[in-house]
């Protein structure tokens, strides 16, 4: 009896710890530990914040390996699995937007539960309990997509457009493209027009139409170009029915273009020689009322007359003391004063001392001038140029002064001096006016340009001596267009430097040599009322022609 009372007091002992190991018992005993209930999730679902979906969210649950959700119509109604996740939320978009009319809000109902599959956690196979219900539901109405979260314009990396890159917005099937024109204004919401009649599919938009320059202008720094200033926003657009077409609109950006311009070489003609359009050292030159081109050929001592395509017209001059009227000595300089009825010329007639006066077929008008430092006499006139008001200025070279004379030669006023200061000159040579009678000269040893007005009254300078933008090696000739941009050759650089009227650096071009385009010491320049640019390009023997592309 005995040994059957053990025997069964071990069997049942072995029964009950068999038991209590496959027990879902949470007080179970398991490598030590009690067993615990995995928490439930603290459910949260949006209520109309987005068109198109329900987002149900939690916080992460500890021991959490995954997350089931369910849904109903109905808090008390039948909910069914709608996923199994790792994350912490679901966008639900496989619900109705409204309860059959606009504007009517359809709910849907939640619960959801964690699960792990750690021992510690096999209480309840491994789930939590349900959490309570939460309602949520799509925005009834249609609403905006939202703005593009970057958008970004270029700064100058093209010399044809303003590139505008955004970021894609979900749901959207095209962008359109907003602009401001004033600077100033960029931060005003109301100054944005949209500059893209139909929607971009991409991400994308090169804006071909903005200007280099502009009076809304922003400077980039004394040695580069000054530019004009856009700015951008971006909106998505959608034709699906959740939204209202096209969404909010970007936060802006600015930029601008490239605003160096491009001349690209279109013609030449000459070369060494003394017959008709061959040139001995090119000097001045200057365009007519219709497109004619003028020419000082200095060492040849003549004057040589073009059309704007290079054929030769005429010719006039050759070597002349001072005594012989519509003869030359080495002229420099040359200014025609356009006329709709008859172009009236004037050459600086340089080691004769004097200035001689021309009808555009070269009969001789009138002179003045002789050798001396007096008021109204020249040491080797250089440049010259004719006002709007047909009043001549001629640099006085070795005298270190402007003089400024009547159409008919009288001597009006002078100024300048030898020096570096403002208002005085080193060996000056070129000249020219703009449309408001201002005067620029070409201080040449000082290698820098000065502005004054038509009175000789300081204005402001620019230039050094090097090679960066904006900087010179041994300036010449000068010409301006209708727009008062100014053209400097830049004759020991060989190149040609542009710039508005307060020297702002616009474009350059050229360099040293003999092929198209290239340069070897020229000195004169002209702009045609089209913008052609004529220059000579003086110990090549030739004139040569540009066109601004861009």
């Amino acid at each position: 009896m005995k040994l059957k009372t053990v025997f069964t007091f071990l069997m049942l002992l072995n029964l009950f710890s068999c038991a209590i190991g496959d027990s879902d018992n949470p007080f179970e005993l398991s490598r030590g530990k009690i067993k615990d209930n995995l928490g439930v999730p603290a459910l949260s679902a949006t209520d109309g914040d987005y068109p198109d979906r329900i987002r149900i969210s939690w916080p992460s649950i500890p021991y959490a390996q995954k997350y089931y959700i369910y849904r109903s119509d109905a808090i008390d109604g039948t909910y069914t699995e709608l996923t199994q996740t790792t994350g912490l939320y679901y966008d639900d978009s496989a619900v109705l937007k409204n309860d059959g009319t606009v504007g009517v809000i359809k709910y849907y109902y939640y619960k959801m539960k964690s699960y792990s599959s750690s021992v510690e956690y096999s209480w309840n196979k491994g789930y939590s309990d349900l959490s309570a219900a939460e309602s949520g539901y799509r925005n009834p109405n249609k609403l905006p997509l939202p703005a593009p979260a970057t958008i970004s314009a270029s700064d100058g990396t093209d010399k044809d457009k303003i590139i505008i890159t955004w970021s894609a917005v979900t749901k959207a099937e095209s962008y359109f493209v907003y602009r401001c024109d004033t600077f100033a204004s960029c931060s005003d919401p109301n100054s944005y027009v949209k500059i893209t009649a139909t929607p971009i599919t991409g991400l994308t938009y090169n804006d071909t139409t903005a200007a280099k320059r502009g009076t809304d202008t922003v400077t980039a720094d004394p040695n580069r170009n000054f530019y004009k200033v856009y700015c951008y926003k971006a909106a998505a657009y959608s034709s699906n029915e959740d939204f209202t077409g096209e969404g909010l609109l970007s936060d802006y950006d600015s930029g601008y273009r490239d605003p160096e311009e491009v001349y690209n070489y279109s013609t030449q003609w000459g070369q060494g020689g003394i017959n008709n359009g061959e040139f001995n050292k090119p000097s001045g030159i200057s365009v007519g009322y219709d497109g004619s081109v003028f020419v000082t050929d200095s060492d040849n001592h003549r004057i040589q007359k073009f059309n704007a395509s290079g054929a030769w017209i005429l010719s006039w001059g050759g070597y002349g003391e001072t005594t012989e009227d519509g003869k030359f000595k080495n002229p420099k300089g040359i200014a025609v004063f356009r006329d709709s009825v008859s172009d009236r010329i004037y050459v600086s007639d340089s080691s004769n001392d004097r200035v001689q006066k021309f009808t555009p077929t070269g009969d001789f008008i009138l002179k003045w001038g002789v050798n001396g430092t007096a008021a109204g006499q020249f040491q080797e006139p250089f440049g010259i140029t004719a006002t709007t008001d047909e009043n001549i200025f001629v640099v006085d070279r070795q005298n270190n002064r402007i003089e400024k004379f009547s159409s008919t030669g009288a001597f009006l006023t002078a100024w300048g001096s030898m020096g570096n200061g403002n208002g005085q000159f080193n060996n000056p040579l070129g000249l020219a006016s703009d449309s408001n009678n201002n005067i620029f000269v070409v201080d040449s040893s000082n290698n820098r340009v000065q502005k004054f007005d038509a009175n000789g009254n300081y204005l402001l300078s620019w230039g050094s001596q090097g090679t960066a933008n904006g900087q010179f090696n041994f300036p010449t000739g000068i010409a301006s267009d209708l727009n008062n941009d100014l053209y400097i050759v830049d004759t020991n650089n060989n190149r040609i430097q542009k710039f508005d009227t307060n020297g702002n650096f616009i474009s350059k071009w050229g360099t040293s040599g003999t092929s198209n385009g290239e340069f070897f010491s020229p000195q004169g320049i002209a702009v045609a009322p089209n913008g052609t640019v004529y220059i000579t390009d003086t110990n090549n023997n030739r004139i040569q022609v540009f066109i601004k592309v861009q």
